[in-house]
Order: C-alpha cells, then structure tokens, then sequence
C-alpha cells in the first residue's frame, strides 16, 4: 500500500532559520521511509516556501510527487515570482501525477480546495506553520491543520487519519524562534501564539 503524506505551510519561511528547517524535514522524511517502506508518495501543490521545499527533499529521496492545482498551471504561474516560477516548473516536471482540481480560476477557495485535497488524502500531514491560530485565513496553514484535526465542514464522520507533524517555522514577518518538530494530537492542545 502507497503511504501518502501530504504538506502544508508557510510561503515565507524565514532565511535566518530555513536551513535548520530543511535539515528537520530531511531528517523526518528518513524517518518516514524507515517506517513505512520505499512505497510513498508526497501531496504538494507546490506553493512557494514550505510546498517547494519539502517536495525538493522528497523528490530527493526517492518519494513520488503528486500536484494538486488550486488552478490551471496558465493561472496559478502568476502567483510566483520568476524565480520561484522557475523552481514551480522544474519540481512540476518531475511529478508523477498532477490533479487538476475543479476550481475556478480567480476563486481564492481555490486555496482552500487545493489544502483540504491534501489534508483529506494523505496519511499523514506535514505542517511548516509558525503556530499561529489567528487570524485564519481561508485555506491558510492553520486553517488547513485545524480542518486536518478536528474535521472539514463536508468530511464523512469517523475519519481516522488525523495525523499532524508540525514544525515550528519563523517567517519573515515574525520574530525568529528555533524551529521543533513536534507530533500533535489536538488542535485545542496547541497553545495560542503571538509575536514578542
């Protein structure tokens, strides 16, 4: 059976802690291919930040790569700066599998569409987020943990893959902490964070 962990997270990591982000990941992504074997496939769509990053270390390691489009690639391009453009279409191209989801193209639930495929369909959640619960942006990182944890508005009761694995990650709007891996069982166990 093909173990599928899916990603969610910040586009704005931080550079004063993005490499001891990428050493967290890789070291996790080991972990998870010791535990469940060489059949694995990642849930990335590929979003600046987190997405790129953690699809880059998978593809990396040997672990299939499956797209989710919140949009038609024509659209979504355009939420890229060039070089982030250049990295979306050169992770795109070793992708086992993309998915067009039915979505519209200038619809911003179309984030949301693209998170909630990932956090319905994956084994296990992957979260890059600096903690914050609030604001909550529709489709943002935290809204994607809390739907992934305490169940989506349309989701079938009794699903059992809740799953998160959150890494602490600064961004560069915030104050730099040091990032922690951290297995999470409860939303309404993560305390609520705030800058200082």
């Amino acid at each position: 059976m093909t173990y599928t962990i899916g990603i969610t997270g910040h586009r704005d990591i931080h550079p004063g802690v993005y490499e001891e982000i990428r050493g967290l990941v890789s070291t996790w992504l080991d972990e998870q291919i010791n535990a469940k074997g060489a059949d694995l496939k990642l849930l990335s769509p590929l979003a600046a930040g987190a997405d790129q990053l953690v699809a880059e270390l998978a593809l990396e390691k040997g672990i299939e790569l499956y797209v989710p489009l919140p949009f038609p690639v024509e659209r979504y391009e355009k939420d890229f700066s060039h070089e982030e453009r250049n990295d979306f279409y050169r992770l795109l191209e070793k992708a086992a599998c993309t998915i067009e989801l039915p979505t519209q193209p200038d619809d911003p639930s179309s984030y949301l569409a693209a998170g909630t495929y990932v956090a319905q369909n994956a084994h296990v959640l992957l979260a890059l987020w600096d903690g914050k619960k609030k604001p909550e942006l529709t489709g943002g990182t935290s809204h994607i943990v809390r739907c992934r944890m305490n169940g989506f508005p349309d989701e079938t009761p009794g699903r059992k893959n809740r799953d998160v694995y959150w890494i602490r990650t600064a961004r560069t709007t915030g104050f730099i902490e040091s990032p922690k891996l951290q297995h999470i069982t409860s939303y309404s166990d993560i305390p609520d964070r705030k800058e200082g």
